[in-house]
């Protein structure tokens, strides 16, 4: 059992929020409440969705400043973690033909979850949902831990394919017809042929390694908030906070709660955080 020193009080990242974070050290087990707005998973134009990307960070309570923060490393095997049934693991899996998967990353690329929504729809509230991650190098109960957990609103970018060649005539040159590039092309390359739109002799041959369309990905929903730069901030040694500045006043940054750039959204503070103290009698 634990001891919680430092009760959490509810975060934002934009309009994610992490609240009721607790700790299992023997299970090695992290549980909280996630929510945030304005979710979506279609299967129509856009063909896309949003999804929360969450991960955590530790080190031992009272660490010197130079001590580095530990990455928590995410299980692989779903069946180890508690999802509601509203929700399920993604990753990028650009072997398929969107370039989406379900399932978490395989190692060394297991250092978080991605979590979207499970069926198809428009949620203008997404949660509250909560969420039981097992980490594979969370200390046990007899080591005294200082915890954070972090969420990040990300958009799903399937893969996609683009046209290659002239639409309409163009002054003093010839101009090809348009080839679309499909998402067959990205997956399995083969060699495409253009030619004039004039019906002229000359070809070119597009070779199979050329590049057709782009692989998935995953973009932030919202540009990043001085609020979120300050949690990264404070999760790296003092040493590594100042080295790409001159300064070196600035050892520790707190979250203002402005939103850089951004107008009209919630601003983010610090993330879901917890100290835990070893078990007692």
């Amino acid at each position: 059992m634990a001891l919680l020193a430092l009760t959490p009080s509810l975060v934002r990242a934009n309009a994610l929020t992490l609240s009721a974070l607790s700790v299992d050290q023997t299970a090695g087990t992290v549980t909280f409440t996630l929510q945030w707005s304005n979710s979506w998973r279609v299967n129509t134009l856009p063909f896309n969705w949003d999804a929360a990307w969450l991960f955590v960070k530790f080190r031992q309570c009272g660490a010197a400043p130079t001590t580095d923060w530990t990455h928590g490393i995410v299980n692989t095997t779903v069946a180890s973690h508690t999802l509601p049934a509203a929700l399920e693991f993604t990753k990028v899996d650009n072997s398929t033909a969107d370039g989406s998967a379900s399932g978490i990353d395989a190692a060394p690329n297991n250092l978080g979850a991605m979590v979207r929504q499970s069926t198809v729809g428009v949620y203008g509230t997404a949660g509250p949902y909560v969420i039981t991650l097992k980490l594979d190098n969370l200390p046990g109960a007899a080591t005294t831990l200082d915890l954070k957990v972090f969420g990040i609103e990300m958009v799903f970018v399937p893969k996609g394919q683009f046209t290659l060649g002239e639409q309409g005539p163009c002054i003093n040159y010839e101009y090809f017809n348009k080839v679309d590039i499909t998402a067959a092309d990205v997956v399995a390359p083969t060699s495409l042929t253009i030619s004039p739109a004039s019906g002229g002799a000359f070809t070119y041959t597009v070779p199979a390694t050329y590049p057709k369309g782009y692989n998935a990905f995953y973009c932030m929903k919202y540009e990043i908030t001085q609020g979120q730069y300050a949690d990264f901030l404070n999760t790296l040694t003092a040493a590594a906070q100042t080295a790409p500045t001159t300064p070196t006043c600035c050892r520790t940054l707190t979250p203002i709660g402005l939103p850089l750039l951004t107008l009209g959204r919630p601003p983010t503070f610090t993330p879901l955080h917890i100290r835990i103290a070893p078990a007692t009698l």
